[in-house]
């Protein structure tokens, strides 16, 4: 797979750069566009709905600390992470101009990746995240990484959900709260009944809420360029204070129904209660300059907690972090991942 992605990535991206001199650059440009293929994915956005995703295991079954995840689990994960690399490459297509407004997320504003290629790149992603499920996993499984695949094209294309208030908001809330909290759920409760399925859906809404506070947040240090571009999100529509009001009412339902959770309910209920605190302090004040703190603090509070249950976990966060802060670094003179600043 990566010497066909390697083999892709000269074929979109290296047509006629044989007339370029220098070995050396053609290497860094070579090593450029190989990185830049693989942050295209946004590894670092992977780590909330990955740690969504790991709630949901933790708090659907009884496990003992320290775990390593039972094969089902870990085969949803990795079709799962594809099926979300198909929905951020789609949303980036999507938002080329709306970025460029805002500065950031430079590999397709830029051109530093044609489009041709994401839109490829989408497509690998999704039919391998839906192909594994079809070939190692059940109906159940299928379905479920198939209504993100369906959410992801509707989110971003579609009704293009992401540019209307309340189309961005439920679209997050359904897509990367419910879910995914439920896929986690399932790959702790691989094979149960459809009654108990409909017990992880109800579980699952404090994830839901979770993630759409979050997202409202997200929202609003990005109205200037919004505007510019004829995006009506939810805080371009309502303004940053009912932007940020809203995202507080929703973090605290999402800390209530946390009291519901039948396994470890702990996982959830102190980054719950801590994330309520941040968002109503954010809610009354409203500045944009805090958004940032306000919905990055509650991921890493989340984040820590399912480390408990798979150690794992930490080890993958801290490597995707570390990479992706080298990358843009280097690529871009950014300091990213940050928790003061996009």
């Amino acid at each position: 797979m990566i010497i066909l992605l390697e083999k892709l990535v000269v074929l979109f991206y290296f047509h006629g750069l044989l007339n370029v001199t220098g070995e050396i650059k053609l290497t860094m440009k070579y090593s450029n566009a190989i990185a830049d293929t693989v942050f295209l994915f946004r590894p670092t956005l992977m780590i909330p709905v990955w740690t969504i995703l790991m709630l949901g295991w933790i708090t659907g079954a009884h496990h003992s600390l320290f775990s390593l995840g039972n094969p089902e689990f870990w085969l949803l994960f990795v079709a799962f992470t594809a099926v979300v690399g198909y929905i951020y490459i789609l949303n980036q297509i999507a938002d080329i101009e709306g970025d460029r407004k805002n500065g950031k997320l430079f590999i397709l504003p830029g051109g530093h990746l044609p489009v041709p290629y994401a839109w490829f790149l989408a497509i690998l992603s999704a039919s391998a995240g839906i192909g594994l499920a079809v070939a190692f996993l059940d109906t159940v499984s299928v379905v479920l990484l198939a209504i993100g695949v369906i959410l992801g094209w509707v989110y971003s294309f579609g009704p293009s959900l992401k540019d209307r208030p309340w189309g961005g908001l439920w679209g997050n809330w359904l897509g990367h709260g419910v879910v995914t909290y439920l896929i986690g759920w399932y790959g702790a409760n691989y094979g149960c009944s459809s009654e108990e399925l409909v017990k992880g859906v109800v579980y699952s809404l404090c994830a839901g809420f979770a993630n759409g506070a979050v997202y409202l947040t997200s929202t609003i240090p990005d109205v200037s360029g919004d505007l510019e571009v004829g995006k009506r999100t939810f805080a371009v529509v309502y303004g940053a204070k009912k932007t940020a009001l809203t995202a507080a009412i929703f973090c605290t339902i999402s800390a209530l129904f946390s009291l519901t959770l039948p396994y470890h309910g702990w996982v959830m209920i102190f980054p719950a209660v801590m994330s309520t605190v941040l968002f109503w302090q954010f809610a009354l004040k409203s500045e944009s300059a805090h958004s940032f703190v306000t919905f990055r603090w509650p991921v890493l509070f989340l984040s820590a907690m399912t480390t408990f249950y798979i150690p794992l976990y930490a080890i993958l966060v801290f490597a995707v972090v570390g990479v992706s802060h080298v990358y843009y670094k280097k690529r871009f003179n950014l300091i990213y991942p940050s928790f003061t600043s996009e």
